[in-house]
C-alpha cells in the first residue's frame, strides 16, 4: 500500500483475462480497469460491464454533433489474479481491501443492504402488503425476491422443470452431499410445546394462517427467552434459533406489528377461540393497567393520572383472565384518561361477543365499583358480577354498622379464610331508576385490622413531619384527621383530631364486595380470592417481558405488539401453572420423592436458560435433540411437559429448513 498521501500515477498495463481465475469470460462486454481506492487501497483492479452506443444528438466542443458514449456497470473486482463478484468480495475482504481471517456468512436475507426482499408475511384478512423496493439507477430492474429454503427434492424438481437461458451453459447436476450440523434450540421447543399443550398454536392458525402464526409465535418466544421486547434486538437473537419463523429486522418487525394490528377480525376470532376452551363453569377476572408512552402519533395516549399520583402521557390495557384455567382470555387498549368504572359497558358486551356465555361469573376490584355498574350487571342476565366495595361507601359501612356485634360472633367465623364474614340483600336503583337486588358481602379480618392500624399510625406521624417541614401538601386527604392548623405548612404544628381518628380506626380490618347473584360470604370471597392471576399477570407482562412501556407510534403497531406479548403472556401462563404444582417421582428401588412446586426454584426466565445448551442435529436426512441430561429430564417433569423434547418434533424442525 502507498506509505504517502501523494495520488501515484496510474497503472498503465492491465492483466490478460486469460489468466484471471474465474473471470466472466462468457460476458464479451467485462473488461478490466483501474481505479483508485484512496490513500489507503490504491489503485486497485474493477471489472467494468462496457456498452458503447452512439448519439447523435451530443454537441462536442468544437460546435459538432455526434459522439459514440458508453455505459459502465461494475460488476466485481481483480484481487491477486482471482475475480470477485462483490458478494463474494465482501465476504472475503474488510473495506481497504483487507483480508478477513475468516469468510464472513452470507447476507441474512432480510438484510436491507442486501437489496433483496423476502415474501411478506400473508394475513388472513387480505394481501400481503408489498413493501417498495428501491432500485438503483444503473440497473434496469429490481432484484428478484429471495425464495424460502425447499428441501432437496423440491430444489432439484425445481432445477429439472427451468430450462437453462440462452446465454447459459447447463450446469451439471451434483449429487447432493450429506452434512452434519447444528443450531441452536434452547428452550424455543419448550415454549412451543406450551402453546400446543393449551391450544394457543391452533388458535393462532386458525385465526390469521400458519404463515403469520408462526411468526407471533416466533416473536413472543423472543420475549419469553430474552426478557426483551426491542424489535431490533430479534433479528440476530432468531439466526442463533431454530424458530417457526425466520429472521427480521426492525423495519419488517414494525410492518408486522402493523399489519396485526389492522386485523380485527382475527384477533376477533383469536379471543373467541381462546373462550372456547375453558369450562363453562370458569369465574374471570377482568383488570386494568396503564403503560407510559412517548409516542405523538398515538391516538390512545392521553395525559392522564397513574395510580403512583402522577400525571403522564399512558395508554391503558385492560385483560380478561381465567381465574382456574390460569390463562388470558382477551384483552383491549383504550385511552389513558378513561376511568374503570366507563369501561363496564364496554365489558360487558365484548363478553357477549367473545365468550358464548362461558365465562358466567366476572370478577372485578373496587376501581369498577359504583351503584350504576352494579345496576349495569343486575339488568342483564347472562353473567354474575362480584365486584370489591369501597368501605368508605355509605351505604355499604350502613349495612356494616347494623350488625356490628357479628363480625366477633364465632358461628360466623370462617376458618380457611381467617376472618369473620356476614351476607346481607341490599335493594338498589340504577341510573335509569330501575330498583335491582344486590348482595352485600362484609368481612373482618383481625390480622387486617393489626397492619392496617399500624399502616394508618405511620401515615399519620409521616404527614405531620412533614407538614412541621413544610414539605407536606394543604390538599392531601390526611389533613382531614388533624384539627383545621392555624397556618399553612411548615408555619405551624398539627393536632389530631380524635373524633376523626376513631371513626378511621373503626374501619381496619373491615372489607366487602358485592355480587349481583345470591351466594354465601363465603363463596364470595373464594371468588374474590382467585382474581390475583390477573394482578400476577400485569406484574409479569412489566416486569418480565418489559411491557410496561410502549416503544411504538401508532395505535395498529401498539396493538399489534400488544398480541404478541397477550400470547407471550398466555405460554407464561400455562407455565406458571405447571411450575406451580407440587410433583412426585417414583425412584428406581420403588421409592417415592416429592418435590415442592418449581416456581418456588426457579422463574420462567430461568428455566428457559436452563436448556441453553440443547441444539437441534441435523445427520444427513435427518434431525434430532442434542443430549438431554437428567437434571433437565427432572426439570421438565417437575413443570409438568415432561415429553417437550421427545420425537416426533414440530413440522419446522426440519432438514434444510431448520438448518439453513
Amino acid at each position: 500500500m502507498p506509505s504517502t498521501t501523494q495520488k501515484p500515477p496510474r497503472p498503465t498495463t492491465l492483466p490478460d483475462i486469460s489468466t484471471i481465475k474465474n473471470f466472466p469470460v462468457d460476458n464479451p462486454r467485462a473488461k478490466p480497469a483501474w481505479k483508485w481506492g484512496g490513500v489507503k487501497q490504491g489503485w486497485y483492479l474493477e471489472v467494468l460491464d462496457r456498452t458503447y452506443y452512439w448519439d447523435p444528438d451530443y454537441v462536442k466542443p468544437n460546435g459538432k454533433k455526434g459522439r459514440g458514449l458508453e455505459i459502465r456497470v461494475h460488476i466485481g473486482r481483480i484481487v491477486d489474479g482471482v475475480f470477485y463478484t462483490d458478494a463474494q468480495y465482501r465476504a472475503r475482504f474488510k473495506r481497504g481491501g483487507v483480508k478477513r481471517a475468516f469468510v464472513k456468512p452470507k447476507t441474512r436475507p432480510y438484510h436491507k443492504k442486501s437489496g433483496e426482499r423476502v415474501p411478506p408475511i400473508e394475513l388472513p384478512s387480505g394481501e400481503p402488503e408489498a413493501r417498495p423496493q428501491k432500485e438503483k439507477a444503473s440497473e434496469p430492474a429490481a432484484a428478484a425476491p429471495v425464495e424460502m429454503p425447499k428441501p432437496a427434492a423440491a430444489a432439484s424438481e425445481q432445477s429439472a422443470a427451468t430450462p437453462a437461458a440462452p446465454n447459459e451453459s447447463p450446469v451439471p447436476s451434483e449429487p447432493q452431499r450429506l452434512v452434519v450440523a447444528k443450531k441452536e434450540l434452547g428452550g424455543t421447543l419448550l415454549c412451543y410445546r406450551v402453546a400446543e399443550s393449551i391450544g394457543l398454536v391452533a388458535d393462532l392458525q386458525k385465526s390469521y394462517g400458519k404463515t403469520a402464526a408462526a411468526a407471533i409465535l416466533s416473536v413472543a418466544t423472543h420475549w419469553l427467552m430474552t426478557s426483551r421486547n426491542a424489535a431490533w434486538l430479534y433479528g440476530d437473537w432468531a439466526e442463533q434459533f431454530a424458530l417457526p419463523f425466520r429472521a427480521m429486522d426492525a423495519k419488517e418487525m414494525t410492518e408486522f406489528y402493523k399489519g396485526l394490528g389492522a386485523d380485527q377480525q382475527a384477533l376477533s376470532q383469536l379471543f373467541t377461540s381462546r373462550f372456547a376452551r375453558i369450562p363453562e363453569t370458569e369465574c374471570v377476572s377482568y383488570d386494568s393497567t396503564n403503560a407510559e408512552t412517548e409516542a405523538k402519533e398515538c391516538s390512545d395516549a392521553i395525559l392522564g393520572k397513574g395510580k403512583d399520583g402522577t400525571f403522564r402521557n399512558q395508554i391503558c390495557l385492560a385483560v380478561c383472565y381465567a381465574n382456574r384455567s390460569r390463562s388470558p382470555l382477551m384483552f383491549r387498549i383504550f385511552p389513558g384518561n378513561v376511568p374503570d368504572t366507563k369501561t363496564t359497558k364496554d365489558l360487558i358486551e365484548r363478553l357477549t361477543v367473545f365468550s358464548n356465555r362461558r365465562a358466567r361469573t366476572v370478577v372485578l376490584d373496587r376501581g369498577y365499583f359504583s351503584i350504576a355498574n352494579l345496576g349495569l350487571w343486575a339488568q342483564q342476565q347472562d353473567y354474575d358480577a362480584i365486584i370489591a366495595a369501597k368501605i368508605g361507601t355509605a351505604w355499604v359501612w350502613d349495612v356494616i354498622e347494623n350488625h356490628m356485634p357479628d363480625y366477633w360472633d364465632w358461628k360466623r367465623y370462617l376458618k380457611d379464610e381467617k376472618c369473620y364474614a356476614r351476607t346481607d340483600e341490599v335493594s338498589l336503583k340504577d341510573a335509569d331508576g330501575k330498583p335491582f337486588t344486590a348482595w352485600v358481602h362484609s368481612f373482618r379480618s383481625d390480622f387486617k385490622s393489626g397492619e392496617e392500624t399500624d399502616e394508618f399510625a405511620r401515615e399519620l406521624a409521616d404527614y405531620a413531619k412533614k407538614w412541621e417541614k413544610g414539605t407536606a401538601s394543604a390538599t392531601s386527604s390526611t389533613l382531614r384527621y388533624f384539627q383545621t392548623p392555624t397556618a399553612g405548612p411548615g408555619e405551624c404544628k398539627l393536632v389530631e383530631n380524635n373524633e376523626a381518628v376513631q371513626a378511621r380506626l373503626r374501619q381496619c380490618g373491615f372489607f366487602a364486595c358485592v355480587s349481583t347473584k345470591k351466594m354465601t360470604a363465603a363463596q364470595a370471597v373464594r371468588h374474590y380470592g382467585e382474581r390475583d392471576g390477573v394482578e400476577k399477570i400485569f406484574k409479569s407482562g412489566k416486569t418480565e417481558l418489559e411491557m410496561d412501556a410502549m416503544r411504538a407510534h401508532l395505535n395498529t403497531t401498539i396493538l399489534g405488539r400488544h398480541i404478541v406479548g397477550f400470547v407471550a403472556l398466555s405460554i407464561m401462563a400455562a407455565l406458571k401453572k405447571g411450575m406451580s404444582e407440587p410433583r412426585k417421582q417414583i425412584l428406581p428401588g420403588g421409592e417415592i420423592k416429592e418435590y415442592r412446586p418449581l416456581i418456588e426454584e426457579y422463574s420462567v426466565y430461568q428455566l428457559l436458560q436452563a436448556f441453553s445448551t440443547v441444539h437441534l442435529v441435523q445427520y444427513g436426512s435427518k434431525v434430532a435433540v442434542s443430549e438431554i441430561t437428567g437434571k433437565k429430564r427432572l426439570l421438565l417433569s417437575r413443570a409438568g411437559f415432561s415429553d417437550a423434547y421427545s420425537e416426533p418434533l414440530p413440522e419446522y424442525c426440519q432438514p434444510l429448513a431448520a438448518m439453513s
